[in-house]
């Protein structure tokens, strides 16, 4: 995965969204559950966790401490279409809760008794590898900080385009 922007962007505004994605803005400016968000609109969500527990090579740049933490990597599938993926940046203190979770949504868990909230939210461009085939070669990610009671987690999500074939 290349990154074509060095830096996370505040502003929505300052990166390019995908043209063929209109209801992209509205999925990345939404600081509530994104699981909460996608029962509401009566869609199903699938979570398969992918291997390992390392951050993704392509995140480290942006991982303020990757030595003191756990990462939980999943796809996220909608209407059986992979839509997201997910890298989710766990303190020491919260590993062994969030292991519990399997292939379940995380939001069920951080955003159930509204003590979750979405703090810090940047966006940057990024260009899919030539293994992924999409219909566009730019994407958009979305990284968060969660501020869950004492405790921070990262989470970093690439929305994918529309009929993405991994």
């Amino acid at each position: 995965m290349a990154i074509i922007h060095s830096r996370w962007e505040s502003q929505l505004e300052s990166v390019t969204l995908p043209e063929n994605q209109p209801q992209l803005c509205s999925w990345l400016v939404d600081t509530s559950s994104t699981t909460k968000r996608l029962q509401q609109e009566g869609l199903t969500l699938v979570v398969e966790l992918l291997e390992g527990n390392a951050c993704p090579q392509w995140l480290m740049p942006f991982i303020q401490n990757p030595e003191a933490c756990w990462c939980r990597n999943t796809l996220l599938h909608v209407a059986d279409s992979p839509w997201m993926l997910a890298c989710t940046i766990f303190p020491p203190a919260l590993i062994p809760i969030a292991r519990q979770y399997g292939n379940r949504s995380l939001g069920t868990w951080l955003f159930a008794e509204n003590d979750t909230r979405r703090d810090v939210v940047h966006y940057t461009n990024v260009l899919y590898p030539p293994d992924i085939q999409v219909s566009s070669r730019i994407g958009v990610m979305r990284y968060a900080t969660l501020l869950h009671g004492a405790h921070t987690i990262e989470l970093i999500e690439l929305f994918l385009p529309h009929n993405t074939h991994i």
